[in-house]
């Protein structure tokens, strides 16, 4: 078979020799191809410059890293990332999340409305009065007060104070509070020197930026506050630089429960009398620019509900009293080593400066008709921290706490997170202190009426509906570290 294939190629290719021959062309050109058995010569190849190669290498590995890129987000992926389901760890309970609004005007996701009388004891000015307008758009049949309370956080950002500040900021966007309480120690170490102060905006405006963290903060004073220039932090005018701020000795807040059936605006006013210390030659407080008026927190006459007739009933409330533990404690007033500013209060008889405070933290408890009632201060009642249970707040507040059924202590002080609930009382003490520096090497013990211990940072988040009291409280991390929810 061999033999045969090579003799068809050979004829094939006679066949071709005598073809070319046979074809019409100048013999110059033809016979001396043929004659020396060579085919025409092809022509040469263009080639690419090397330049050019390069250049579409590269394009084509461009190409392919566009297609390998991740995709980018899109404008404002910080404030649609918010909107997104929280990872695992950032879970919030299913009664902290707010009810879904009405898709004409989206309000859940807005600060939901505060009404809130404040009385200030002692101050530059005593019973500021602040009025909101329900605004429409919620549907839901109830509508629970949320706010955040946390103390013992103004670093500068240091210490975790940034972390801290960005879940605040990352829950709230889920929860959506109303106001946030701080519980005092709102600038460390040494307060703040006057109302210029850098500090302010480096620790507050600076720090907590979130959308969901422009809302009204309402702050006590803890004992680092007064180691600066106390009046400088109680003064209005930090409010001109940051509005969200409003600091005084001692407040109260009244907060409607309320459930709708139309959705219409309401104004309400608080229903509180102040009993305070009016006579009692409280020195004027005129260095930081407050005309060198004097203190007068005398008894106002009570205002009153109104709920308009707009079909919105707001028979249930939750009020929260704030009030300022220092001037209780007498071993603040000869602590070695420190400065204590206590300008604008009656150092000239503690005894009777005590019993103004007292009586009128009584007032506002014995004339409170609220479903729900909240104390805070920056000081504990009880503690299992480093700082331990403050004797004082053993003798004068608990009694008054339980005598008017309190059911929700909140205080700083101690850097850590504590739910401390004894058999003999009915009211749950929360420390939440871990605003910002922490671990201080507290273990946790095993103590009677200890339901949580932790060491570290964070802050409590809470949500009071008619039936229902819940705290919670998240980590550094935005983990939800602890939560427990109250029953009426």
């Amino acid at each position: 078979m061999d033999a045969p294939r090579e003799e068809s190629q050979d004829a094939g290719n006679r066949h071709v020799a005598v073809s070319l021959a046979s074809l019409p062309g100048p013999p110059s050109l033809m016979d001396p191809l043929l004659a020396h058995n060579e085919t025409p010569p092809r022509p040469a190849r263009k080639r690419f410059p090397l330049l050019l190669s390069f250049s579409l290498f590269a394009c084509l590995f461009a190409i392919i890293l566009l297609l390998l890129r991740p995709r980018l987000p899109q404008p404002h992926s910080q404030e649609r990332a918010a909107m997104q389901p929280l990872p695992p760890h950032l879970q919030i309970p299913a009664a902290m999340h707010p009810p879904e609004p009405h898709s004409q005007d989206r309000a859940a996701m807005q600060p939901l409305p505060l009404h809130v009388q404040v009385h200030a004891a002692m101050q530059p000015q005593p019973h500021v009065q602040i009025h909101a307008t329900m605004q429409p758009g919620l549907r839901n049949n109830v509508a629970p007060v949320r706010f955040f309370a946390f103390g013992d956080w103004g670093r500068n950002g240091t210490f975790n104070q940034s972390l801290i500040a960005k879940q605040m900021g990352l829950i709230g966007a889920h929860m959506a509070p109303q106001f946030v309480v701080s519980l005092g120690d709102n600038f460390l170490e040494l307060g703040l020197p006057d109302v210029n102060a850098r500090q302010f905006s480096q620790s507050f405006t600076e720090i907590y930026t979130h959308r969901s963290l422009q809302i009204p903060w309402y702050a006590v004073l803890g004992n680092h506050d007064y180691y600066g220039n106390v009046l400088a932090q109680l003064h209005p005018a930090l409010a001109n630089r940051d509005p969200r701020w409003t600091c005084r000795r001692s407040m109260a807040l009244s907060l409607p429960i309320c459930a709708e059936n139309d959705g219409q605006s309401v104004d309400h006013v608080d229903h509180f009398d102040s009993v305070g210390s009016k006579g009692q030659g409280v020195d004027p407080v005129d260095s930081v620019g407050s005309g060198g008026q004097s203190v007068d927190s005398g008894a106002q006459g009570g205002d009153h509900i109104d709920s308009g007739g707009q079909g919105v009933d707001c028979v249930d409330f939750v009020d929260l009293f704030l009030y300022d533990s220092m001037p209780l404690i007498p071993a603040y007033r000869h602590k070695a080593g420190r400065r204590v500013d206590w300008r604008g209060l009656n150092t000239g008889n503690w005894s009777r400066q005590e019993e103004a405070q007292l009586q009128e933290l009584e007032g506002w408890l014995s004339n409170s008709q609220a479903r729900w009632k909240v104390v805070g201060a920056h000081h504990p009642v009880f503690s299992y921290g480093k700082h331990g249970d403050q004797q004082e707040m053993v003798e004068r507040i608990k009694p008054l706490l339980e005598k008017y059924g309190v059911d929700v202590y909140i205080n700083g002080h101690d850097h850590n997170m504590q739910h401390i609930k004894k058999d003999d009382s009915p009211v749950h003490y929360f420390t939440v202190g871990g605003g910002s520096k922490a671990w201080r090497g507290d273990a946790p013990p095993v103590a009677p009426g200890l339901r949580f211990f932790f060491p570290g940072q964070g802050f409590s988040a809470m949500q009071v509906s008619r039936d229902s009291l819940t705290v919670s409280f998240y980590g550094v991390f935005g983990d939800l570290m602890y939560s427990t929810t109250l029953k009426k």
